[in-house]
């Protein structure tokens, strides 16, 4: 992605891939969820770190997954 280009991904229960490691990436959310490293879709109980309602940056080479916790689906706001 550009910089100054945006983008808007929905984001479930199920692990959604985010960053593909080859640019930093700054990530936003309104709801709780989980983000994980890793190179590929990581396993239902894999470690992770769990937010609530912010904004976040993955840096590169980081491929970055991330889940909803306590609701079906939400909008992450990704530039």
């Amino acid at each position: 992605m550009l910089r100054n280009e945006s983008s808007q991904v929905t984001i479930g229960n199920d692990w959604t891939q985010i960053t593909d490691g080859r640019a930093d990436e700054v990530i936003q959310f309104y709801v709780v969820v989980d983000i994980c490293r890793s190179p590929t879709r990581p396993a239902k109980d894999a470690p992770s770190l769990r937010y609530e309602a912010t904004t976040v940056t993955i840096t590169a080479p980081d491929i970055a997954w991330i889940r909803t916790v306590y609701v079906d689906s939400a909008i992450a706001n990704i530039w």
